[in-house]
């Protein structure tokens, strides 16, 4: 029996309920990145397809393998509904990576280097994917505050010790054999685990000092005085906002018309008012 193997998939199974303990008692998506759960879900999903394509359920383990498996799918389509229902606390702006540019390359790569083969097309795929999985959000833990709290970090601890538990399964499965498909699990199963430790880089970074030239930017927008209807014309308002003061300072233009025209000059140069 891989102990590794299961080991791993209990590991990832936690890390999905962190997850959904973390928007049931936050009851808030501030933070966090529906692009990686989404990927996550494809990869679950995939890999439940890979694991019942070559084999039959005829042993214990590979029955207990199955129903992590479908665990996994189950956690993670419940996440998705529970992003769906405090969908009004999503900011979408903050999820800054494009996942078109994330599944693109594996679709356009792996696609012409496996051509005819789905199964090592969709092997493949789902190891790049889930080795890409997490960097939606690395980078919207970087750029929010909310993304910083206890339940992130132990969501990325968890995940850090399932991928450390696969990679010493992959290597006990298919490290002798050298095959070029057990080499390149590897591989990118490290990148994922650079990923995870990226992120614990990332949440011992100070906040203020990752947003501290984005703050002075916004500062010195609201600082400055604004105006509104800046063109000339009869009947039009020049309207100045003093954003430091609150205050609005408004000055008619006809009433400044009518008292002009009450000026007059004499020959004596002495002016009539």
């Amino acid at each position: 029996m891989n102990i590794f193997l299961l080991l791993s998939l209990c590991l990832r199974i936690l890390s999905v309920g962190v997850m959904i303990a973390r928007l049931c008692f936050k009851r808030t998506c501030k933070g966090l990145s529906r692009k990686t759960q989404t990927l996550f879900l494809l990869v679950f999903l995939c890999q439940l397809v890979l694991f019942i394509i070559p084999r039959r359920m005829h042993s214990f383990e590979s029955s207990l393998i199955f129903l992590c498996f479908n665990a996994l799918v189950l956690g993670q389509f419940i996440v998705l509904i529970t992003f769906s229902y405090y969908r009004r606390t999503f900011d979408p702006t903050k999820d800054i990576i494009r996942i078109e540019s994330l599944v693109g390359f594996v679709v356009m790569v792996y696609l012409l280097q496996f051509i005819g083969l789905p199964y090592e097309v969709l092997l493949h795929s789902q190891a790049f994917i889930d080795g890409i999985a997490a960097l939606p959000q690395v980078c919207t833990t970087a750029i929010t505050e909310e993304g910083r709290d206890g339940f992130l970090f132990a969501y990325f601890l968890l995940l850090a010790a399932y991928k450390l538990c696969y990679i010493v399964s992959m290597w006990i499965t298919y490290g002798p054999t050298n095959s070029e498909s057990s080499l390149q699990m590897v591989s990118l199963s490290v990148f994922q685990l650079l990923t995870y430790i990226f992120f614990f880089i990332v949440l011992r970074t100070p906040y203020d000092q990752i947003v501290e030239e984005h703050i002075f930017e916004e500062i010195a927008e609201n600082s400055a005085p604004k105006r509104i209807n800046s063109k000339k014309g009869k009947g039009r308002k020049h309207k100045i906002l003093d954003n430091s003061s609150g205050k609005n300072d408004a000055v008619n233009h006809d009433n400044v018309g009518g008292s002009m025209a009450d000026i007059g000059c004499d020959g004596n140069n002495s002016v009539h008012l």
